[in-house]
């Protein structure tokens, strides 16, 4: 989502499937790591959060669009 100065919405950005779909498979993404080490320093893995690239979204103009991503064809 990028915002110009004055706080408008320019654009949105879509991973999902379908309405009624399961989300896209994250398997095959990587697996991210806590921010702070233990005591001895190692970051040890989240393993259920992952790393989804920003071109596997799709970019969405208007809040209608993100509208029927979520919902189906509208009225």
């Amino acid at each position: 989502m990028v915002v110009a100065a004055d706080l408008a919405i320019d654009s949105y950005l879509w991973f999902g499937g379908a309405p009624g779909e399961p989300m896209p498979d994250i398997d095959g993404f990587r697996i991210t790591r806590h921010t702070k080490g233990n005591a001895q320093g190692v970051k040890s893995e989240r393993p259920n959060h992952r790393i989804v690239p920003r071109g596997k979204f799709a970019i969405l103009q208007t809040l209608d669009e993100v509208l029927e991503r979520l919902f189906g064809e509208l009225p």
